[in-house]
């Protein structure tokens, strides 16, 4: 279950800037943000109420390396399961598979083939 706190709010400033975007809404259960990045960015002090949002999941990095989005990647759309392969991480010259660790929808991959990748980074989202 995402926390729509200060630090996640943060991190998905960060996330839209790297990826260049002007807008982004993040929906889970009955809440709902969206932030327009422009000129001035603030952190929103209250979240939006919504109803019938769809329940949703991050794929977490559990190590540093570097992304990379081969032949054994799950489309964006498909349906997988736990051991399914999101992508792959390149520490130390060894690829080491990225598992979607929960059955769902793969909705979006939020990093780019060859970017470098830290612990505990958000790689994928899937729509449970």
């Amino acid at each position: 279950m995402i926390d729509f706190d200060k630090p996640f709010i943060e991190e998905l400033i960060g996330t839209a800037r790297h990826q260049q975007l002007s807008k982004v809404r993040v929906k889970q259960n009955d809440k709902c943000i969206e932030i327009e990045l422009g000129g001035t960015l603030s952190v929103p002090n209250q979240v939006i109420e919504k109803q019938n949002v769809e329940q949703a999941t991050w794929v977490k990095s559990t190590m540093v390396g570097y992304f990379r989005r081969n032949e054994k990647a799950a489309a964006i759309g498909s349906k997988v399961e736990p051991d399914s392969i999101i992508g792959t991480l390149e520490a130390l010259g060894l690829p080491n598979d990225i598992p979607a660790g929960n059955d769902g929808i793969l909705e979006s991959v939020i990093v780019n083939d060859g970017d470098a990748i830290e612990f505990g980074q958000r790689i994928a989202r899937l729509k449970i």
